[in-house]
């Protein structure tokens, strides 16, 4: 009876003519951590994943540490899209407790570009995404979310974003945490296609 069941499950799966969509996890477990590991990115070896930190894949990426390009150091980390559907990949660093509850968190961080999209409309002041395309942010940035039971603050510190082909930029963004966060996520990110690395990250818990 159990194997009949199954074989009318997958009979009725496959034959639903239903398109099946594939969504890579992150190939690492997600990292909790009670303070900042590896932001300078000199843990690991080149080629090699970011040690410390957890990647959010959606569509085709590689996530590495590399030592060809780097604004201080001996290495930085590098996202690159690869060929086909490139939405958007992520490494992410999270703080769980009361490390941000009522504080302010400051980043700061260098970010260089290559070939990637650009969004003329992404980086206006007060834009109402609901107004633009699903996942219209292009290039690279730096996200922060602060998650509590009563609100999920995304979008509310994020640098802005770097696109087309730029060099090295430094930038600074900060916002306040709700007193009860109880985690928050730092977030290098690469939306779309080409190429992004970050370097000197400094997370400032105040």
């Amino acid at each position: 009876m159990k194997k009949s069941l199954i074989t009318f499950l997958l009979v009725a799966v496959l034959g639903s003519g239903c398109d099946v969509v594939k969504v890579r996890q992150p190939e690492e477990p997600r990292i909790e951590r009670t303070e900042t590991f590896n932001l300078d990115f000199e843990e690991g070896d080149p080629g090699d994943r970011v040690p410390g930190w957890w990647e959010n894949i959606r569509g085709q990426y590689r996530i590495e540490l590399v030592d060809d390009v780097k604004k201080s150091g001996a290495k930085s980390s590098r996202i690159r899209a690869l060929s086909g559907e490139n939405t958007d990949a992520s490494l992410n660093q999270t703080y769980v407790g009361a490390i941000a509850a009522g504080k302010t968190v400051r980043v700061k961080a260098w970010i260089k570009v290559e070939d990637t999209e650009i969004c003329k409309e992404c980086n206006k002041p007060g834009l109402d995404e609901s107004s633009l395309p699903e996942d219209p942010r292009r290039g690279a940035q730096i996200r922060v979310i602060g998650d509590s039971p009563t609100v999920i603050v995304t979008e509310t510190l994020v640098t802005p974003l770097v696109m087309g082909n730029h060099n090295w930029v430094r930038f600074e963004a900060f916002a306040a945490m709700p007193s009860d966060t109880s985690s928050v996520i730092i977030a290098p990110i690469l939306w779309g296609k080409g190429k992004a690395w970050f370097d000197d990250i400094e997370v400032i818990v105040e």
